[in-house]
């Protein structure tokens, strides 16, 4: 695959990711009070729908790739993998800082991109903050390669999109941090961004690569 297929492809990728988190952020916005666990579960639940359009449309997401970084012969295959995450930063980003023009001044939708994105960033001044944001950064990449993992396994496409759903939208619904999904909330929370928020990044860009590669190799010496 050519670098800029390579890279139009993550920046895809970085956009139907980018969507998933819309839809999460207009659900939780309107499913409040009485309804609000509503509002999360279902909010989690279609925020799988970027991991879909992700693995049935072909496009090339970091999280979903850099599991099997160890498997790979081709020692291009890191400069691949900085490609697509690069793609992933340009398309997360310009799809937030869209919604962000967008949803500017409809105060409910920006408050909960706001909320979420302060959220990441706000316990990142401590130890402990920062050791619970990679624990939970690390267990999404678990999940996120698990979803990728049964997408591949299954045959129905039926069987496939149950594979995605459950294991994203747990990642979701406990709110661990994902580095694609970040790059989006933090581009819409653009009048509110914390200057933590290059720490978060790194720490779920280093978070995720750990779990899916840690799993990866796990299943491959259980074989």
């Amino acid at each position: 695959m050519s670098k800029t297929r390579n890279f139009l492809l993550g920046i895809a990728a970085g956009a139907a990711i980018a969507l998933g988190g819309l839809l999460n952020i207009i659900v939780k916005t309107y499913l409040t009070g009485d309804v609000a666990i509503i509002g999360k579960l279902l909010g989690s639940a279609l925020f799988p729908v970027g991991l879909c359009l992700v693995c049935f449309l072909g496009f090339n997401l970091f999280t979903g790739k850099i599991g099997y970084l160890l498997d790979k012969k081709n020692e291009k295959y890191p400069l691949t993998l900085l490609i697509m995450y690069a793609g992933n930063f340009v398309g997360a980003v310009l799809f937030g800082a869209i919604c962000y023009l967008i949803f500017k001044n409809v105060p409910d939708i920006y408050a909960t991109a706001k909320t979420i994105a302060v959220n990441k960033t706000s316990t990142l001044n401590t130890a402990e903050g920062i050791f619970t944001n990679l624990g939970g950064a690390l267990l999404c990449g678990v999940l996120v390669y698990t979803a990728v993992f049964f997408f591949k396994k299954f045959k129905h496409p039926v069987l496939k999109v149950i594979g995605i759903l459950i294991p994203i939208a747990l990642f979701v619904y406990l709110g661990f941090d994902h580095c694609v999904a970040n790059m989006f909330y933090f581009a819409f929370a653009l009048e509110d961004l914390s200057p933590w928020l290059i720490l978060n990044l790194v720490l779920a860009t280093l978070g995720n690569s750990l779990g899916a590669i840690v799993v990866n190799e796990f299943t491959r010496v259980a074989k």
